[in-house]
């Protein structure tokens, strides 16, 4: 009887601490729980806050369709600048070709001795605009390319039209003028970007400004 009362004495004593045991780390696991989830996160670095409003900003800018018009404007009127004065330095290099290549056959300043002469290479000339603007435009460039480079057909027609009826001015005028609304008629019939209508415009604008001052090309 001793050692029964013993023994059950002994295991009432081991379960007794076995439950304080597991009370007591539910305890610490519930609040290291609460702990966890209400430790806060540290704040951003400021400086890190600012790198990162100036690394979205142009990424932002340039999202705004306003912000995109313009700068769109100003590539049309920028690179149609360096288009043009390439055009017009590869006129020269054209004719100076074909010059030396008739020179090769015929000692005589051609230029003066034959009238029709001149105006041959001129069309010559337009004729390779022509054909490159041709491909340009049936191409899968953008339109941001595509009106850029529009800037070299109209500068060549309206600087041809002021060669041939540089004596009557009226005249040119007139035939540029026409030609002017006749492009952005036909745009607007066929709904082509604004940046097309913006292009003719500036150029036609440009170039008759230009002529009024007294400008010669």
């Amino acid at each position: 009887m001793k050692e029964f009362a013993a023994k059950e004495k002994l295991e009432i004593a081991l379960s007794a601490s076995a439950s304080r045991l597991r009370t007591a780390s539910v305890g610490q696991a519930r609040r290291g729980g609460r702990n966890s989830s209400h430790t806060p996160l540290p704040p951003a670095e400021p400086r890190e806050f600012r790198s990162d409003i100036f690394k979205q900003t142009p990424h932002l800018m340039l999202k705004n369709p306003l912000v995109k018009n313009i700068l769109s404007a100003l590539a049309v009127a920028g690179g149609g600048f360096i288009l043009l004065n390439l055009t017009f330095l590869f006129d020269f290099f054209f004719q100076s070709l074909i010059d030396w290549f008739i020179k090769l056959f015929i000692a005589v300043d051609i230029n003066r001795a034959w009238q029709w002469y001149p105006p041959l290479k001129h069309f010559l000339f337009v004729f390779v605009i022509a054909m490159v603007s041709w491909f340009v435009f049936k191409s899968k460039l953008k339109t941001l390319y595509k009106a850029i480079y529009m800037t070299v057909p109209l500068a060549v027609v309206f600087v041809s039209i002021g060669i041939f009826f540089y004596r009557t001015p009226l005249v040119a005028y007139f035939l540029g003028g026409l030609i002017t609304f006749g492009l952005l008629y036909h745009f607007y019939r066929t709904k082509k970007p604004w940046l097309y209508y913006y292009t003719v415009i500036l150029v036609a604008l440009t170039l008759a400004i230009f002529s009024l001052m007294g400008g010669e090309i």
